[in-house]
Parts: structure tokens; sequence; C-alpha cells
């Protein structure tokens, strides 16, 4: 089953209820959900960029216009996705070199607290900070755009700024790059 164990668990729950509602009006006698157990998935290998790969990907994000601050802030600063599509430029201190993440977009597609309900200071190398100050545009709500903030939006943009990618490093004849 590729399903993640938090929606094995969630379906779980679901069966267990349609069932027990079942038995009470008389459509089955047993509820076969009631003792079974939830396997955990076994964790695959963690997959990375090699550092020359890391280092194509960063060099191509700084002249790609359609995605590339984004690019850099989730390479560079290691957070997830969903507090890059919360993140907003007045979390960026370009002070001190941190990311202020307090916010998160939900699976709900509402802004709330991060992941574990803990706000958090990222520390961000003081290059890629005044290359985000270079590229943000302190108008929008959102570091990213609002039409592009949805999960599936992100994702979109995600593999056609490797798209892009992937096309001039095999117009300069090198290997292309996995979409992690």
């Amino acid at each position: 089953c590729n399903y993640s164990h938090s929606v094995r668990k969630r379906l779980r729950f679901l069966l267990n209820g349609l069932f027990s509602d079942a038995i009470d009006n008389d459509y089955c006698y047993k509820n076969p959900v009631t003792r079974a157990q939830i396997a955990k998935k076994e964790q695959g290998e963690k997959k990375s960029y090699t550092e020359d790969q890391a280092t194509q990907i960063l060099a191509f994000a700084k002249t790609d216009e359609l995605f590339g601050l984004p690019i850099i802030i989730l390479l560079s600063s290691g957070i997830r996705s969903g507090e890059l599509r919360a993140l907003s430029p007045d979390k960026c201190d370009f002070r001190n070199n941190v990311i202020r993440i307090d916010t998160a977009v939900k699976r709900d597609g509402s802004i709330g607290k991060p992941k574990n309900g803990k706000a958090r200071i990222v520390p961000v190398n003081e290059n890629v900070m005044t290359f985000i100050a270079e590229k943000l545009n302190r108008e929008q709500p959102y570091i990213i755009d609002d039409h592009i903030v949805t999960e599936s939006g992100l994702r979109s943009r995600y593999t056609w700024f490797f798209d892009r990618l992937n096309k001039k490093l095999a117009e300069e004849g090198k290997p292309t790059i996995e979409v992690l």
C-alpha cells in the first residue's frame, strides 16, 4: 500500500465507524476493522542532490525570473514548502540574516502555525539574503505570487523550473537533474 501511515490510520477510523453503524443497523454482524493493525510504512531511501547538482540548480535559479527566488530559499534554508507558501517579506530579517517561520499553509489551504505548532528562526547565508533582498517584491503579501500559493501550484512551478533547467543542461551536453 503506497498510502502514508496517517492516511491509513484515517481510513481505518472511517471504516471502523462505517462497520459499527452497519452492525447497529443490522447490515452486518461483525466489524472486521476492530482489531486491524496499521503497519508502519517502510522508510524509503532519502534522496538528495549532489554538491555539483546543487551548484547547478542554484546557478540557474539566480537567472530564472519565474521561480528562481523560491528555489533558492527552499534549497538554502531547508524550510518546508507549506512554510514557503506562507512566507511574507516581513519575515525576512536582512540585518541578522535570518528568516522567521511562524506560519504555514495547511492542507485545507488556510494559513496557520507551522508543523508541530512551533515558530522558529532559520539562519540563511548572507549572500543568499542579499539575493533575496534584490529579488524580493515587497508589494506582494507573500514571497511567491498569490496565484501559486496552492500546493499543486507550487509543485507545478517547481517542476517547470526543473524542465527549464534540464533543457539548458541538455543544450550544454550535461546530464539532467532529477526532480526530488
